[in-house]
């Protein structure tokens, strides 16, 4: 946990540098002020074999994994951008 909170805080310096960062399988960045982009990936490189059924099983691992970080680190995330009133998370 303690690994997933150091990542975050050095996303959160990132981010208000404006660059992205990488946890896991998911990218945050933000374009624009105030909003908080989550980007993920398929691991799957061959998509001859992909399916419906296997993108849901990948979006909710996904989303999951956005969960748990957030869990986590929701104390991080408002102390960091507090303040910063333009750059607030949604």
């Amino acid at each position: 946990m303690n690994k997933i909170r150091k990542s975050i805080n050095t996303a959160l310096e990132f981010l208000n540098e404006g660059k992205s960062f990488n946890i896991g399988l998911l990218r945050l960045s933000m374009e624009e002020l105030g909003v908080l982009y989550v980007t993920g990936w398929s691991k799957y490189n061959d998509l001859d074999n992909y399916n419906k059924n296997l993108a849901l099983i990948e979006l909710n691992e996904l989303k999951e994994e956005f969960s748990n970080m957030v869990s986590i680190s929701s104390d991080i995330i408002i102390l960091k951008f507090e303040n910063h009133e333009d750059n607030l998370v949604k």
